[in-house]
């Protein structure tokens, strides 16, 4: 994390050693709520995901410059972004990062503990998130992350992980087998972006050669989606103010607004 200087990376101000001999890091305080909040608070109160995706957004692009720094994360999930009260975004818990290298092989898994973290023969993750790769032990590189940002996309537009399953030896199952299936038939069904439904799927392909090669590419297609976004925004204000003149209204000083008809007259 040292070695990360972006804002979406928490800094560390000092590493050393305690007179006891025991490792610190000191690092900024950093107050809000976890993506995972914000997402189990969607889901009671229905509010829109435009926070959502834009905290996303953030991410992607903390993940992106990580990754070109050759550095991966390994547990990206919602409970590890934490979103500040002005909007701010920190991408947390980097104690499973590693240096991008030919010899990242992990090896095998058998179980999970109660939180769904694996912590069995030197892998760890968490299950809902993880890419099949990493739960068989194999290579993981910039794209292992890239599941995992698919699978927080994945759980903004549903509303659930890609792997739901309760038991978590199920759950184990169905990542090192990359059972997808009803993770794409939820976003198949969402009414969300088909554009952001596309790019979850293909972060999500079992294959890792199928999906973007790092944060970067979701990077640009995330400024894609939001430059069509704005694109809309502007055409149906544009044919507002072309259309509905007549619903222009102006606040007097004496607290009453007046509407505006189209020959710029007052109505009371």
């Amino acid at each position: 994390m040292g070695r990360l200087q972006h804002p979406g990376v928490a800094h560390v101000y000092e590493c050393g050693t305690t007179l006891s001999g025991r490792p610190f890091h000191a690092m900024k305080l950093v107050e809000g709520k976890t993506l995972g909040d914000l997402l189990r608070e969607r889901l009671e109160t229905g509010k829109a995901s435009a926070q959502l995706l834009g905290a996303f957004s953030v991410v992607c692009q903390a993940m992106a410059y990580t990754h070109s720094q050759g550095i991966i994360h390994l547990d990206l999930k919602p409970d590890n972004i934490m979103v500040g009260e002005f909007g701010e975004v920190h991408v947390m818990d980097w104690g499973l990062a590693k240096e991008v290298n030919p010899n990242n092989k992990l090896e095998n898994v058998e179980i999970a503990n109660s939180n769904g973290v694996l912590e069995e023969n030197g892998v760890h993750g968490t299950l809902q998130y993880m890419a099949p790769e990493q739960a068989r032990g194999e290579t993981v590189d910039e794209r292992t992350d890239v599941f995992c940002l698919g699978a927080i996309l994945c759980e903004i537009l549903t509303g659930f992980p890609p792997y739901n399953a309760s038991e978590r030896k199920e759950a184990l199952k169905q990542a090192k087998s990359a059972n997808l299936s009803s993770a794409f038939d939820r976003l198949n069904d969402c009414i969300s972006e088909l554009v952001l439904v596309r790019l979850a799927e293909r972060c999500l392909s079992a294959n890792p050669n199928d999906r973007p090669k790092d944060a970067g590419e979701l990077v640009k297609e995330m400024a894609v989606y939001s430059e069509s976004a704005l694109e809309r925004v502007r055409n149906d204000m544009t044919q507002f103010f072309e259309l509905s003149l007549d619903l222009f209204c102006i606040a007097g000083f004496d607290g009453f607004f007046r509407r505006i008809n189209s020959r710029g007259h007052f109505k009371t």
